[in-house]
């Protein structure tokens, strides 16, 4: 049994009860023995990650083994060994081992046989890893988790340790009494599914205390809404936090029942569905969120609300729709009347639509065939389509006639056609009419027929509605202007 300790407890001194005696040998050196790499094994209460191995063995490869490794004989297995201290240079020899086995075989070591507890040598292990590795704060945690277990273990076996315990375990850790309170509350509080980030180190210490604070249940609300990001940083973490607590203090408006708001759990299911650093959107009664018309967890409350504005809504948008359609169809009709002036002209010029397009400057791809015979039906034509020249549009067009008829010239002139703003035949020139009569009338009309334009006289019956020929055969071709003549 180990003689009671004043106080100002030392983890090194306690060791240094059961460390091996020193050699014989003059130099005062522990005696070093090569053993065969194969006869080595690690020790199963080791718990630290073992990384950086690479850097390690070209270390060891360049300039030799620096320090021998400490083992103790298997309590198990003869001619076998534990290692107390040396895991990573083990790891290290072995890949070596590999490449060139009569130069690694034999392995520098120093052989503890003093008699010790289990509780002893596993403290030796993590003292002798705590004086040379640069832990993760998981490796720390599960280390001062460990210590104190530890060092109760020792006390039952007659170590006594005046003073607090945790003081003594900071003190064996090498960590402050503030550091090691905030790697006890991540160790008691870190949920499981958060705890599985933390120790493969992509979640900080500073992360994984801000959750620790928290209910299990939240956790988890947390973990849901952060599934999508790999390392979640502190700071991210907390406004989840933030936007948890902003859910549980809604309360519902008077006027729809008023007290706790009975949507929560709709709301954490919202909550649950974010993406990466998108903010919640939960932040107060339903009624005057921005999202209400799209939200799947709206409350149920305002199914109605949501309901008529919805059909509000549709209703406005239908508005909205006829009003464009009927504010695009003059572009529409111009559209379709320049087509078909263009095509008729093309087919009397006995062009294909190809060569067609090259005249008026206009790139042909496969399919403008179909696509110039749709506008020039009706059957796909839109306000924003090109006319045939070019790239020009109606409204270009439009802009041309109302210089024209702001001038008071003919277009004619505005293009060069003519040197005369009012040619002579100008005020001779009849004017033709669109749309039909309101009674029986005698016209010269302009009628479009397979694409093809052609002139002739004819009688509009009204209770027919439609153009006829003078002896009475009707007139399948569209009408696109036409004179009244004398009775």
């Amino acid at each position: 049994m180990a003689a009671k300790k004043k106080p100002g407890f030392d983890l090194g001194d306690v060791l240094s009860q059961v460390l091996p005696p020193v050699s014989d040998s003059d130099t005062g050196m522990e005696q070093i023995t090569y053993l065969d790499i194969n006869a080595l094994d690690e020790d199963k209460a080791n718990f630290y990650h073992i990384d950086g191995i690479a850097d390690l063995v070209a270390n060891i490869e360049l300039v030799g083994l620096q320090q021998p490794l400490r083992v103790r004989p298997s309590p198990e297995t003869p001619d076998r060994y534990v290692i107390v201290s040396g895991h990573r240079r083990r790891r290290a020899l072995l890949a070596l081992y590999q490449e060139a086995p009569e130069k690694w075989g034999k392995v520098p070591c120093i052989v503890e046989t003093g008699a010790e507890s289990a509780a002893m040598q596993e403290l030796r292990l993590i003292y002798a890893n705590a004086a040379t590795r640069k832990m993760s704060s998981a490796d720390l945690n599960q280390q001062a988790e460990r210590v104190e277990a530890l060092l109760y273990k020792l006390k039952e076996e007659g170590y006594d340790f005046p003073g607090r315990m945790r003081d003594h375990v900071a003190e064996a850790c090498r960590v402050s009494k503030t550091k090691l309170a905030t790697l006890s509350v991540i160790r008691k509080g870190l949920d499981k599914v958060w705890m599985r980030k933390y120790k493969t180190g992509k979640l900080s210490e500073d992360a994984a205390y801000t959750l620790a604070k928290q209910d299990a249940a939240r956790q988890q609300a947390i973990f849901d809404a952060c599934k999508t990001v790999s390392n979640p940083t502190s700071s991210l973490l907390s406004r989840r936090v933030r936007e948890l607590d902003i859910i549980d203090k809604i309360q519902c408006p008077k006027k729809f029942g008023g007290g706790s708001c009975t949507n929560k759990p709709s709301m954490l299911e919202t909550f649950r569905t974010l993406e990466s650093y998108h903010a919640s959107r939960c932040t107060g009664c339903c009624a005057n969120c921005s999202y209400l018309m799209s939200c799947k967890q709206v409350c149920q409350k305002l199914k109605e609300i949501v309901k008529q504005k919805k059909a509000d809504a549709k209703a406005e948008k239908q508005a909205a729709q006829a009003e464009k359609a009927a504010k695009e169809q003059p572009d529409i009709d111009l559209i379709q009347l320049l087509w078909r002036r263009w095509d008729a002209a093309r087919k009397s010029a006995g062009m294909s639509v190809e060569d067609a397009f090259v005249v008026s400057s206009k790139n042909y791809i496969k399919g403008n065939d179909q696509r110039v015979a749709d506008i020039i039906s009706g059957a796909k034509v839109r306000a924003d389509d090109y006319l045939p020249y070019h790239y020009s549009r109606a409204c270009d067009f439009r802009a041309l006639l109302a210089t024209a008829q702001a001038f008071g010239v003919d277009v004619r002139y505005l293009l060069g056609l003519t040197d005369a703003m009012t040619p002579p035949d100008h005020a001779g020139t009849p004017q033709f009419h669109s749309g039909t009569p309101t009674e029986k009338t005698l016209a010269w009309c302009v009628f479009v027929i397979d694409g093809t334009e052609f002139k002739t006289a004819a009688v509009w019956w009204p209770h027919l509605g439609k153009w006829c020929f003078e002896h009475g055969t009707g007139i399948d071709g569209e009408c696109v202007g036409w004179v009244p003549l004398p009775d």
